[in-house]
């Protein structure tokens, strides 16, 4: 129990404004160390109803049960027969669950928890574990930034090849269940690559797997034309510039699923555009294989030079994309745009923050 609650979104800090800081969760599960594959990963999620774990570091998942026996041994050490001690063991069981809900959902608890791990104590009062965006980054405004839930990430990660926590900083992008009201996972990626460049270049984090994860799915209106790329900071560029997009959060995680939310959206042009590298050749390719036979030559791909990713699209990019969608579909990305005026898929701020993050 001592690992408890060292994840941020699920389980993070937000500056009040008298300096001290709060618990903020999604108030439906939690993440702790996993004990199964490493103990200093925030990658184990437990529902709070107290019913089942999963990993989504490497995969193991179960009963919450089983997990009580491993992270609670005392109260299986002695269990014997007999109704008295199997009320008794059932009673524990709930207590369990309950202080477990109460650590995530108690911000004094969970404030208290967190100061005592040691070499995580100086970190935590100096610096703010996640805050807003104050400025662009890439192009995109803070303001637009900020409406997506991103957030600058002071990470505290083992040193890649070292046995040292360092400080990295990341843009953290959450995202909601694809087909219920409520935050999941997120994706980050590293802006310190020149300090840090041994680091994790991304680090994606969800309950249910990136393979059912398409970020910005919610947000693309159907009969509409669609580009897949890669990275989660790759489709809020090209929607930034009224690009409808949408990131598969890597080039090896497509299946079947991905392809008929794509499929249901009535696409009148599916756009594959992985990264000017081998890997995005290979996504390029995967998308054509899963997506041609049903869209024949309404899917095409678009192939990048060596070295160039959407996310670094600069304005003579945005605007040959741009043109090349809209000609492609006979005028549809002006007609939705009336004519370049507004930027279709974000017309709502309020229902933008809803289909992105569902119910805080």
């Amino acid at each position: 129990m001592s690992q408890v609650l060292t994840d941020l979104h699920f389980a993070g800090y937000s500056e009040g404004s008298t300096g001290s800081k709060k618990l903020v969760s999604n108030k439906s599960h939690a993440v702790i160390c996993c004990m199964f594959h490493n103990e200093k990963t925030p990658s184990l999620s437990i529902n709070l109803q107290g019913t089942y774990y999963k990993c989504f570091g490497c995969g193991a998942s179960g009963p919450y049960r089983d997990l009580q026996q491993i992270m609670l041994p005392d109260l299986y050490s002695k269990n014997g027969e007999g109704v008295n001690k199997a009320r008794a063991h059932s009673l524990n069981m709930v207590s369990s669950a309950n202080t477990l809900r109460n650590l995530t959902t108690n911000s004094q608890s969970a404030h208290k928890l967190m100061e005592g791990m040691g070499r995580l104590r100086e970190f935590e009062s100096n610096q703010n574990i996640m805050v807003p965006w104050d400025n662009e980054w890439r192009g995109l405004s803070d303001k637009y930034l900020n409406l997506l839930g991103s957030r600058i990430w002071t990470s505290r990660e083992l040193e890649v090849n070292g046995d040292e926590l360092i400080d990295v900083q990341r843009a953290y992008f959450p995202f909601k269940h694809p087909r219920y009201d409520f935050t999941i996972g997120y994706a980050a990626r590293n802006l310190q690559d020149d300090i840090y460049p041994m680091q994790p270049k991304y680090r994606n984090s969800t309950l249910i797997g990136t393979k059912e994860i398409l970020y910005m799915m919610n947000i693309i209106p159907p009969k509409c034309p669609i580009v897949i790329v890669e990275g989660a900071m790759d489709a809020a560029k090209l929607c930034y510039h009224s690009i409808p997009a949408v990131g598969s959060l890597g080039t090896n995680q497509w299946d079947s699923f991905k392809s008929r939310l794509i499929l249901s959206k009535r696409p009148t042009l599916v756009l594959a555009m992985g990264d000017g590298d081998e890997a995005g050749q290979k996504f390029n390719y995967k998308l054509g294989q899963e997506l041609q036979p049903y869209l024949g030559d309404k899917f095409r791909h678009f192939e990048l030079r060596d070295g160039l990713d959407p996310g670094a699209f600069n304005d003579e990019h945005i605007n040959h994309v741009w043109q090349v969608i809209n000609d492609l579909t006979d005028g549809r990305l002006m007609e939705l745009s009336k004519n370049g005026t507004e930027n279709f898929l974000f017309k709502n701020p309020e229902q933008v923050q809803q289909a992105i993050l569902g119910t805080e």
